[in-house]
């Protein structure tokens, strides 16, 4: 066992071998992040309908005034458009929700859980998904498939094509773990889903028959996506929620720990 001595007044430590120990190392503080569910997904919420609002108002000056940057305003915050502030924000959304999955994941497996895998797997999805949503990964699928066959209407976008079938196969190897959840989470986790594929492949097929029939230089399409985005958006948000409240019901405490090194003496 380590013994301390302090000289009086001179505020310096030293352990059994006459070493200074710094201040840190002889009383660590712990670090307590207390986070109130609602106000962060009322922030979440408020941050979404802003966007919402900005992305509509630069659609609206756009084609009625026909401006086409106003300074970077538009294209910064429309929610059809890649690399801009709303992207970022919807992919850090999925890397909360990856995050959050990962640790219930670390949690399952600590109480030797039947469905640790699941867990891990849907943190992995989320993270890849966040990935995807700031890279634009799945409109690499678009330029294979567009030149095999010239799609038109609901397939106008034709990513959903293998979009859909990877999600069956995800529904189908998620239903055992789904069902096994009891109904107050099967109701919380559908929810956010059922909003979140709304837009995803939805509203992303709506959109595509439009634009497929009135072309995509126009204000009902901008409105279309910005709606499409909206649902994901809005689905995210009800998803962290769902998960924090799973946290809260399953976890008593989370602790990250940083192990003090052992002195080196040279």
């Amino acid at each position: 066992m380590a013994h301390y001595n302090t000289i009086p007044g001179a505020g310096i430590t030293y352990d059994a071998q006459g070493r200074p120990v710094t201040a840190g190392r002889a009383k660590a503080k712990s670090l307590v992040v207390s986070l109130r569910i609602q106000a962060v997904v009322s922030v979440l919420a408020a941050a979404t309908v802003v966007f919402i609002s900005l992305s509509l108002i630069g659609s609206f000056i756009k084609y009625t005034l026909h401006y086409d940057s106003v300074y970077g305003f538009i294209p910064q915050f429309n929610l059809d458009t890649e690399g801009n502030i709303p992207t970022f924000f919807a992919a850090l959304l999925l890397m909360a929700s990856g995050f959050l999955f990962l640790l219930i994941a670390l949690y399952k497996r600590s109480v030797k859980d039947a469905f640790v895998q699941q867990w891990f797997l849907l943190a992995c999805m989320f993270m890849y998904m966040a990935v995807d949503e700031a890279c634009e990964i799945h409109g690499l699928v678009m330029r294979p498939l567009n030149e095999f066959y010239s799609f038109s209407g609901a397939f106008h976008f034709s990513w959903v094509i293998p979009g859909m079938a990877v999600i069956f196969v995800v529904l189908v190897y998620f239903a055992r773990f789904f069902f096994a959840l009891n109904n107050t989470f099967k109701a919380r986790f559908m929810a956010p889903a059922i909003v979140y594929m709304c837009g995803l492949i939805g509203m992303e097929m709506i959109s595509g028959a439009y634009a497929s029939m009135h072309g995509e230089a126009n204000i009902t399409y901008e409105v279309l996506t910005t709606l499409e985005e909206a649902l994901e958006m809005a689905g995210l948000v009800l998803l962290i929620r769902a998960l924090l409240l799973y946290i809260q019901a399953n976890i008593s405490d989370i602790s990250f720990k940083l192990p003090a090194q052992p002195d080196t003496q040279i």
